[in-house]
């Protein structure tokens, strides 16, 4: 079996067997009907066996069954699982269950994963008070934050300072990557992680981190709102974070500190996948 590795590698092999359209940017669910059964549950895309032309055998995770399942088969289980669900009062229950995801925002000596280092690591989880598909414009939500300032083994360049105010003195009495990673990924746990450009930039600072440790890489769905301003908003100047806070008129004024971008970029995502 040969598994996916990244969620581009995924929705790129779900693409050229169009079980997902052309533009997704996300691995949409997919579901699998048991043997026997007319109900269908989410199952896990984690690979395929074997890939051809015009279909491949690939392999998907249910509970703890992993199974192998032509390309077709889970396309007609994909449509069949949606319809059924599509069908299907909800229930009280299911419309209060809140939905979550975790925004994230590094500080950085540079550019380079391998060779600069994580300085401060923030995150906001996000979770709904509404169901996603009420009425309101925007559901109010819970937010539970992680902020961390990170020892990195070198000084501060001074355009980082300038740029994020972060100074060496104050990172002196600040733990190392080493204790910080692991809290902030028991703090994501599996949750959807959303930032701008995570994908070019924030993931690849963490996984390297990750492989320094030795600890497993972060594999969780991710949602980049560069791509999804550039998609949105295609006659903006420029897609900066800060130029999208200010079409959407979104306050940018501590912009730079890993936190307040995080807040940042959460408002930016609410109105974006509203366009």
């Amino acid at each position: 079996m040969t598994t996916f590795n990244t969620t581009t590698e995924t929705l790129d092999f779900l693409k050229k067997y169009k079980l997902i359209s052309e533009t997704a940017s996300e691995v949409a669910e997919f579901y699998y009907f048991k043997p026997e059964s007319n109900t269908p549950v989410i199952c896990e895309i984690i690979g395929y066996d074997a890939a051809f032309d015009t279909w491949a055998s690939i392999t998907i995770k249910v509970d703890d069954e992993v199974i192998n399942i032509h390309s077709d088969y889970l396309l007609d289980m994909k449509k069949r699982g949606r319809a059924f669900h599509k069908a299907k009062p909800t229930s009280p229950a299911a419309k209060r269950a809140p939905a979550s995801y975790v925004v994230l925002d590094l500080e950085t000596t540079g550019f380079s994963c391998k060779n600069d280092s994580i300085i401060e690591i923030a995150a906001i989880k996000c979770t709904y008070n509404a169901p996603q598909d009420s009425q309101t414009a925007l559901p109010e939500q819970n937010i539970c934050e992680f902020n961390e300032l990170v020892k990195p083994v070198s000084t501060i360049p001074p355009n980082i300072t300038k740029l994020t105010g972060i100074t060496s003195q104050m990172l002196e009495d600040a733990d190392s990557i080493e204790t910080v990673l692991p809290k902030f990924i028991d703090f994501i746990g599996s949750s959807k992680l959303v930032g701008h450009n995570i994908k070019g930039f924030d993931i690849h600072f963490l996984n390297q981190a990750c492989q320094n440790l030795g600890l497993p890489e972060i594999k969780n769905r991710i949602v980049d709102t560069l791509p999804l301003a550039k998609k949105a908003l295609p006659n903006l100047a420029n897609h900066r974070l800060s130029t999208i806070c200010g079409f959407y008129g979104i306050d940018d004024s501590n912009a730079h500190r890993a936190l307040a971008d995080c807040y940042m970029c959460n408002e930016c995502y609410k109105r974006l996948k509203q366009d």
